[in-house]
């Protein structure tokens, strides 16, 4: 899995922007002096408890309560809304940070910040922890893995098809299907290329295409699977109707469709994570109707299997 500054849509910000970004989420007086006080947001939490049913509630209480999660309030902060979590070092200890600044409003000494956005911001600072402390567990296993890079798989060719009117010709979809599913677990979740990845992604084609016909494509054409333009530009000479297919209208379309919360998510295992688990509870920071309907089951699925192992 790759660092925020390992990525390929971070490094093509400007560097001032980057900078201001690094500047802020590694500085842990970040927490002293901008940490959101639990009585700010007691009538929030309050509802979370009583009402919310999620399989990740208890986790996410259980990290606030401890500490584990910190929420920070801070206008002037330079992290984006692609960036809701992420993971800071204090006193020994792995904190998961929130950043509620973009959603909320302090009003004298309380947060004014809908209920459903907080939850899902809780949320993704509990999973950035869970999956730190639980890395192995996660990546090796297969049934979440396979639900997560259908999902993955879908956004990308939908992406794609929006582009490039992929879907008219089901074969070169179903080889898209492939590809991306192989690209999602050898470059965004790390695994080496063996039977299982390779299972994995034919798991995922939706057409009638024959498996030798997709298998060929390995054969006929090199796939650079350890950097997305590059993998990108593979497609455009793999695939006809991908043949003016760049990185920069793939994204901007990615964006457009499931929302700028959600970039990361394309190059980003941890981010990607976040994304989808808000899909799953809905927490309305990103164009999850658009998601959900791609794959309803399969995020809830992987939504499911994922709390359940990091328990």
């Amino acid at each position: 899995m790759k660092k925020l500054t390992e990525l390929f849509l971070f490094s093509a910000l400007s560097p001032n922007v980057r900078e201001s970004i690094v500047r802020d989420i590694t500085n842990d007086l970040i927490i002293d002096n901008h940490k959101v006080e639990e009585s700010s947001i007691q009538d929030q939490t309050s509802i979370i408890q009583r009402r919310y049913k999620y399989s990740s509630k208890n986790a996410v209480i259980t990290d606030y309560s401890r500490n584990d999660t910190v929420m920070v309030y801070d206008e002037k902060m330079s992290v984006p809304a692609f960036i809701p979590a992420w993971l800071m070092m204090k006193n020994g200890n792995v904190l998961g940070i929130g950043n509620l600044s973009l959603y909320s409003k302090m009003e004298e000494k309380n947060l004014n910040i809908d209920v459903k956005k907080l939850f899902g911001i809780m949320q993704a600072a509990t999973t950035l922890r869970n999956l730190q402390f639980n890395q192995n567990k996660v990546i090796n296993n297969v049934a979440l893995l396979k639900n997560l890079s259908f999902v993955y798989s879908r956004m990308f060719s939908r992406c794609l098809d929006r582009l490039y009117s992929l879907n008219l010709d089901p074969v070169q979809a179903d080889r898209v299907s492939y590809l991306t599913s192989k690209f999602f677990l050898m470059y965004v979740v790390g695994k080496p290329l063996n039977s299982t990845v390779e299972g994995i992604a034919l798991g995922n084609v939706l057409n009638d295409t024959p498996v030798s016909s997709i298998e060929r494509m390995n054969d006929e054409f090199e796939f650079n699977f350890d950097k997305i333009d590059e993998f990108v530009e593979d497609l455009s000479k793999a695939i006809p109707s991908l043949s003016n297919a760049n990185i920069r209208p793939l994204t901007e379309t990615w964006t457009r469709m499931y929302g700028d919360t959600t970039i990361l998510g394309i190059e980003s295992f941890q981010y990607f994570l976040v994304s989808i688990f808000s899909v799953a509870t809905g927490v309305s920071v990103n164009n999850e109707t658009i998601i959900n309907n791609l794959a309803s089951k399969q995020i809830q699925n992987a939504y499911l299997e994922f709390f359940r192992i990091t328990k």
